[in-house]
């Protein structure tokens, strides 16, 4: 006789992907919550949230987070995030949803020993809010991923200060269902059995 496996279960990020049909105006009202939240919490200074096609957006300057041509998290980003992950668990109440970070530059070269070009800087930004998340507020590794785009994805013009400024940041974007299903699935890993 085949035993069935068992109906209980760990919830998982593709747990969250069962599309509903309230689900445009469910990321539209998570965004509103956000944005209300962070604006009474923290306020909003460099902080913009939109809710796009492919989910909530929470866009960070780069000055509130890093030094010129850095990575490392200032003291200041630490705080922001620290608030931002508490705002971020309430806003999505429990359910897994996954959530890529993603790092921007302006069109200003860098050359430097450590960043030979803007994608090691995005990327290498991006990783470094991934890594906070999980070691200081417990976020799921499965449900976080890291991109650097460099300056390739600009948001304005970078022939201008204002244009370059907004394009220097970081989106944590939490993942629309349908834009969830584009990345690639996680593979069942084994375990060894203990003897």
């Amino acid at each position: 006789e085949i035993s069935k496996p068992s109906e209980h279960k760990m919830p998982t990020p593709a747990d969250a992907l069962e599309e509903t049909p309230q689900e445009s105006s469910g990321d539209k009202a998570m965004a509103t919550r956000l944005e209300q939240d962070l604006a009474s919490k923290m306020g909003m200074h460099g902080i913009e949230i939109t809710s796009q096609e492919r989910g909530v957006v929470i866009s960070l300057k780069d000055s509130i987070l890093f030094a010129p041509g850095q990575a490392e998290l200032s003291d200041g980003a630490r705080q922001t995030l620290d608030r931002l992950a508490t705002q971020l668990t309430t806003a999505m109440g429990g359910e897994p949803r996954p959530i890529r970070v993603e790092g921007h530059t302006d069109n200003t070269p860098i050359t430097t020993t450590q960043y030979p070009s803007n994608w090691e800087l995005s990327t290498a930004r991006a990783t470094n809010i991934v890594r906070y998340l999980v070691s200081s507020h417990h976020f799921s590794p499965e449900s976080l991923s890291a991109a650097g785009y460099g300056e390739f994805k600009p948001v304005e013009d970078n022939s201008s200060i204002e244009g370059k400024q907004k394009n220097r940041r970081v989106d944590i974007v939490i993942l629309s269902a349908d834009a969830a299903r584009q990345e690639p699935p996680a593979a069942p890993i084994d375990t060894p059995q203990q003897p």
